[in-house]
C-alpha cells in the first residue's frame, strides 16, 4: 500500500529521494503555532471518490490544511481523516469527535486514519520540499463533517493538536529519514468543509493524500 501526495494535477511519491544529511527544512519547534494563511477544510466529491477508487486509490474523507508561517516558501500543517483506518477502525469505521493519542497505525504514513503532517518550503506551485510526519502527540477533534452520501462530508472540521512531534519522513518507504525533527506545542484549526472538484481543484486548491490498495 503506497500513499501518494497529490498537488493539484501533479502526483509524486512524497520525499522519496531525500538524503540523510540534507539541511532541515522545518523549524526545530513551532511552539504555540497558528494558521497564518490559506487555512481551509476539504472533502472529496462522490465523482472524485469513484474515479480514484477505480484506479486503486482511497481518498481521505475530509481534511484541513493551512500555512503556519509567512515565509516566502511557507510550511504547511495538514491533518487528513480516513474512515476505517487507524484510530477510526472501530465504531463502524466512522470519523468521530474526541481526544486521540497518536499511536499504532496513525504513526504510519501508509496506514494512518488520523494523519498529521507538515509540508515544508512550499514552492509557487504548491509543491513541498519535504514531508515531516507525526511520531507522537495528541489530537482533539471538536467538530467533524457529516457524511452526505458516497463519503462526501459537509459541516465544519475543527480541533486542536498538542505536543505533536514530527520526523523528516520518507513517504515511499514509510520511515523516518533520521536527520531532522520538529514539534508543534499547540495549534487550533477550524474551517467549513468545501467539496473538491474531480481535478483536485475547487473553491480551495489543496493538497490531498490517498491510500493505494494492495
Amino acid at each position: 500500500m503506497a500513499k501518494l501526495l497529490i498537488a493539484g494535477s501533479v502526483m509524486l511519491l512524497a520525499c522519496s529521494g531525500d538524503t540523510p544529511n540534507a539541511m532541515c527544512t522545518a523549524s526545530s519547534g513551532y511552539g504555540a503555532a497558528s494558521i497564518v494563511s490559506n487555512g481551509s477544510a476539504y472533502a472529496f466529491t462522490a465523482t472524485q471518490i469513484a474515479e480514484d477508487e477505480s484506479t486503486g486509490l482511497i481518498d481521505s474523507n475530509q481534511g484541513f490544511a493551512g500555512n503556519i508561517n509567512a515565509d516566502a516558501t511557507p510550511d504547511m500543517f495538514e491533518i487528513d481523516l480516513y474512515e476505517g483506518f487507524g484510530t477510526f477502525m472501530g465504531s463502524g469505521g466512522y470519523i468521530t469527535t474526541g481526544t486521540f493519542t497518536l499511536a499504532g497505525p496513525d504513526l504510519s504514513f501508509q496506514n494512518c486514519g488520523l494523519c498529521v503532517q507538515l509540508y515544508t518550503d512550499l514552492g509557487s506551485d504548491g509543491s513541498p520540499t519535504d514531508l515531516y510526519f507525526a511520531t507522537g502527540g495528541t489530537v482533539t477533534l471538536t467538530s467533524v463533517g457529516t457524511p452526505t452520501g458516497s463519503d462526501v462530508s459537509t459541516g465544519t472540521l475543527a480541533g486542536t493538536v498538542s505536543n505533536v512531534a514530527f520526523a523528516h519522513w520518507d513517504g515511499s518507504n514509510d520511515a523516518a529519514v533520521g536527520d531532522c525533527s520538529s514539534k508543534i506545542d499547540s495549534l487550533q484549526f477550524s474551517a467549513s468543509l468545501t467539496p473538491l472538484g474531480a481535478d483536485g481543484s475547487g473553491a480551495v486548491r489543496r493538497r490531498m493524500l490517498a491510500h493505494r490498495r494492495p
